[in-house]
């Protein structure tokens, strides 16, 4: 089957150099890299790792309070002074 296709001019001549270095014509490439990338399962965009619970804070700030936050940030104090 025939279609057009319009691909980045750059790209068009990497792909025909990359198919003759390979013996192989336009089509051929074409035809093999569309199939491999539609047998190739999606990805995650990201990998989740492994958590473990690592009890309750032990600095005394509240940190579902803004207020609280703030005043610790405001002390400029360790946040280990604070245990």
């Amino acid at each position: 089957m025939r279609t057009t296709v319009r691909l980045n001019d750059q790209l068009l001549t990497d792909a025909k150099r990359f198919a003759l270095e390979r013996n192989q014509t336009l089509t051929d490439l074409i035809e093999q890299a569309l199939r491999q990338t539609m047998q190739t399962p999606a990805s995650k965009s990201f990998k989740t790792l492994p958590t473990r619970a690592l009890g309750k804070p032990k600095l005394k700030v509240d940190f579902s309070s803004n207020a609280s936050i703030q005043e610790l940030l405001d002390e400029g104090l360790d946040a280990c002074s604070r245990r």
